[in-house]
């Protein structure tokens, strides 16, 4: 029903996860540091996380089919399936930079 509303197709939700990929590393650590003073120490390291995490997500996101599904008759199965493609992405992106954090802190 929302997409008929709003007259989203699918396409639009994929760029709405885009953006919302894209910016939302950028707000929360703005958020967390009440500022910007952050981005001369972290800002390469964030566009690393955002790229990374973008890449991750909209890969599970596609391969899970969210982008081909008719998002205005949506019910409990589809939801199930929107969880499941955060959770893995959110796992998939833990391992990877838990991964990340041992190798570039590893003191022989």
């Amino acid at each position: 029903m929302a997409n008929l509303i709003l007259g989203l197709r699918n396409r639009h939700v994929f760029l709405l996860d885009f953006l919302a990929l894209l910016l939302i590393p950028a707000l929360a650590l703005t958020l967390r540091m009440d500022g910007v003073e952050w981005w001369p120490e972290l800002g390469r390291a964030l566009i690393f996380y955002t790229m990374v995490s973008l890449l991750v997500s909209l890969a599970i996101f596609y391969k899970l089919d969210l982008y081909n599904r008719y998002w205005s008759y949506a019910g409990v199965a589809d939801l199930a399936i929107v969880l499941i493609a955060v959770g893995l992405s959110t796992v998939v992106l833990t391992a990877f930079f838990a991964a990340m954090h041992a190798i570039l802190n590893k003191h022989d």
